[in-house]
C-alpha cells in the first residue's frame, strides 16, 4: 500500500504528474498486489471465524498534518483519536517516529458492559537520511534530524472465555530500523 502526500500532491498540482502511480506501475512487475491509497483512508482487516462469523478490524491511514518541533506531533493523538471506529492511526509528515496507545471506554453492544479499548497511533519517520549533507531544505531551515525507519506490525486474535471465540484482537508494534 502507497499513500499521497504533500509532494506528492504539489508535484501533481504544479507538473499533472503523479509520482505514486508510476512507481506502482513498475512495482506492479514485482508485486501486483500493491495498491496506490489517496492522502488518507482505511485498511480494513477482515477476518473470518470457523463459525461463520466475519470479524473486522479498521486501520486508518492520514499523511498527516500536524507538526510540532517540541511535541513531535503527539498532539495529533487527541485530534485523530476521534476516529472512533479505527483501531490502529497511522500517519507521517512530521518525519517523526513514534507509538502512543490510546486507552478509551466503549460499551459492548451485546452484553451492554462497559470496557476499555484501546487504540493504536503510529508515526511512521523517514527513510531517508538528508541531514549529513552540506546544504539543502533541511539543512536551510535548520531542520534537526530524524530518526530513519518504519514499523511492523503483528496481528493476531486473543481468546475471550465469554463468547469462546478468538475475537479479541492483538496488536503488537514493532520499530523497523
Amino acid at each position: 500500500m502507497l499513500t499521497d502526500g504533500n509532494h506528492e500532491t504539489s508535484i501533481i498540482k504544479h507538473i499533472e504528474v503523479d509520482p505514486i502511480d508510476y512507481l506502482v506501475s513498475y512495482l506492479h512487475k514485482v508485486n501486483p498486489e500493491i495498491v496506490h491509497m489517496g492522502y488518507q483512508g482505511f485498511y480494513i482487516i477482515n477476518s473470518n471465524m470457523w463459525d461463520g462469523q466475519n470479524l473486522d478490524n479498521y486501520i486508518f491511514f492520514h499523511h498527516g498534518a500536524f507538526s510540532g518541533p517540541v511535541t513531535k506531533g503527539t498532539m495529533s493523538v487527541s485530534r485523530y483519536s476521534s476516529i472512533t471506529k479505527a483501531d490502529v492511526i497511522v500517519s507521517g509528515h512530521t518525519h517523526d517516529t513514534w507509538y502512543v496507545e490510546h486507552p478509551f471506554y466503549e460499551v459492548n453492544q451485546k452484553n451492554k458492559k462497559v470496557m476499555v479499548k484501546t487504540q493504536y497511533h503510529i508515526k511512521t519517520g523517514t527513510f531517508k537520511q538528508e541531514y549529513l549533507q552540506p546544504n539543502g531544505f533541511q539543512i536551510e531551515k535548520t531542520v534537526l534530524p530524524k530518526p530513519l525507519g518504519g514499523w511492523w506490525m503483528e496481528y493476531s486474535r486473543d481468546f475471550d472465555k465469554e463468547t469462546r471465540h478468538y475475537c479479541i484482537p492483538k496488536f503488537k508494534f514493532y520499530k523497523a530500523d
